[in-house]
C-alpha cells in the first residue's frame, strides 16, 4: 500500500482567501436610502495595497488588477502570518 506524504495529503484542501476593496460606515438611513444607481463614496485611494487573507489571516499585499474582464490581485509582498500587518491607510502600505 502507497503512502501519501503528509504534506500532500493537506495541500490539496481548499481554503478561503479573500480581499477586501474597502470599508467605510454609512448610517441605517443612508442604508435605507440606498436605491439602484447609488454611489457609496469610501476614503481609499483606488491604487491602494490590498491585504491577501487565507481563512482570515493576512498572507499577502498588492494591487487590484483586471485579468481577461476579472477583478484581481497583483501581489507585491508576503507577509509573515505570524506578524499583525500594518493598519490600513497606513504610510507604509501606500
Amino acid at each position: 500500500m502507497k503512502r501519501t506524504p503528509p504534506l500532500k495529503a493537506v495541500t490539496d484542501i481548499e481554503v478561503e482567501v479573500s480581499v477586501e476593496l474597502a470599508e467605510t460606515s454609512l448610517s441605517l438611513q443612508e442604508i435605507l436610502d440606498l436605491r439602484p444607481g447609488a454611489s457609496i463614496s469610501f476614503a481609499d485611494r483606488p491604487d491602494r495595497f490590498l491585504l491577501l487573507e487565507v481563512d482570515g489571516v493576512p498572507v499577502g499585499k498588492g494591487r487590484a488588477v483586471e485579468r481577461a474582464g476579472r477583478l484581481g490581485i497583483r501581489l507585491e509582498a508576503m507577509l509573515d502570518p505570524a506578524s499583525p500587518p500594518a493598519r490600513r491607510g497606513s504610510a507604509s502600505e501606500n
